[in-house]
């Protein structure tokens, strides 16, 4: 951007007006910084909207990353130390850190995560929070991870259940990254469905079926119910699920 042209003069004044509004204090330094950061992350034609949104999440985050990045800079283990915390929240929040594989504990879980954010914070593009954006990596690298570790199992399920047979919904191997992307945010909603009824355990069940491929014998000593009483559980869940409108509209 040449520093005399009408769009970095435009650019200048509305994140002047912004720091005045939040009274961020902002010098004519600080702003030509976040002006030039802005324009990697914004295209010539974002309106004055779009500038803000993302002027006001780079100014509450920007320094942060900078730390996270760049291990010279003064705190950057102890910004970590605070992120580490924060990723094993965001998994027990999600019901994730718990050993789904025998080889696999929440610490392992909480590396893979943690790797996931270092590597992805390249890609940081301000248009969310950093933590909004810091819990999707989370969730969805050890989501991630828990599916490739347990591809060979579900390749051949040892429990079909074949009583759920539309609801269906583990991932393949050899599926087209849309159609995985697709089964994420499937899993997704119906844990939402599940949870709203009421019931973490029966969500967390037809999780572990659904997505994993665990069958009921294994999910029973997990839970501590007897496998009959899982069979039991994930056909009331897909009477749940074949009589919610939201859910219905991904069955073909």
């Amino acid at each position: 951007m040449n520093q005399g042209d009408a769009r970095w003069m435009r650019w200048c004044k509305v994140i002047a007006a912004l720091s005045d509004e939040c009274d961020w204090k902002l010098s004519a330094e600080d702003i030509e910084r976040y002006v030039l950061a802005l324009d990697v992350l914004l295209p010539d034609t974002c309106t004055e909207k779009d500038i803000r949104r993302v002027c006001g999440y780079y100014h509450a985050d920007h320094r942060t990353v900078e730390v996270l990045q760049n291990s010279h800079l003064s705190g950057h283990d102890e910004c970590w130390t605070v992120w580490v915390r924060y990723v094993a929240e965001i998994l027990r929040k999600a019901g994730l850190y718990w050993s789904s594989d025998n080889a696999v504990d929440g610490d392992d879980l909480a590396q893979v995560a943690q790797m996931a954010l270092m590597v992805s914070l390249a890609n940081f593009a301000y248009r969310s929070s950093l933590a909004t954006w810091a819990h999707t990596v989370v969730v969805q690298s050890v989501r991630r991870h828990i599916r490739d570790s347990r591809a060979k199992k579900r390749a051949q399920r040892p429990d079909s259940l074949d009583a759920l047979p539309d609801l269906d919904v583990v991932a393949r191997e050899d599926d087209e990254p849309e159609q995985r992307a697709l089964h994420t945010m499937l899993i997704g909603q119906i844990q939402v469905v599940l949870v709203q009824r009421g019931d973490d355990r029966l969500a967390f069940i037809f999780y572990l079926w659904a997505s994993e491929g665990r069958p009921a014998e294994e999910i029973g000593t997990l839970v501590h119910l007897h496998p009959s009483r899982v069979r039991a559980l994930l056909v009331h869940a897909r009477t749940i699920l074949q009589q919610h409108p939201t859910i219905q509209t991904w069955v073909v």
